[in-house]
């Protein structure tokens, strides 16, 4: 699983961009996913990570820079073996209300999120996963 902490908001930015850190243990990451309307870039504080966009595939350490543009499928991993940690800019900004949303869900729910339900807040955000939950 992936921590998300929410850095900088849509009212501190004046939708803008929204920015995030997201810290993942070896291995984990997001699946392949399509954002239809905000842009993605990642700057790695720590660790090593696996990124594809479209049909290229990144390795980006600690330092590195990549960006995400929207309507590309995209996914990163961990490869590492220790904790990685991304700072995420995202603009335009209201892509956190997509993860407060899960959250909630999350938390509501105690117990599994079906496909049906995640399905739901990924559509009212434009994102799309391509797997199977």
């Amino acid at each position: 699983m992936c921590v998300l902490d929410l850095i900088m908001r849509s009212e501190d930015t004046n939708g803008t961009y929204t920015s995030y850190e997201i810290i993942a243990q070896p291995g984990r990451g997001a699946k392949p996913h399509i954002h239809s309307r905000e842009d993605e870039a990642f700057y790695v504080i720590e660790g090593l990570f696996q990124v594809r966009c479209g049909d290229k595939e990144h390795t980006p350490g600690a330092g590195d820079f990549i960006s995400l543009p929207k309507k590309l499928p995209h996914m990163f991993t961990n490869i590492g073996q220790t904790v990685g940690c991304l700072l995420a800019i995202a603009p335009p900004a209201g892509i956190e209300r997509f993860f407060e949303d899960i959250d909630e869900l999350v938390k509501v729910k105690q117990v599994e999120v079906t496909r049906q339900e995640f399905t739901a807040v990924c559509d009212k955000y434009g994102i799309e996963f391509l797997h199977q939950l």
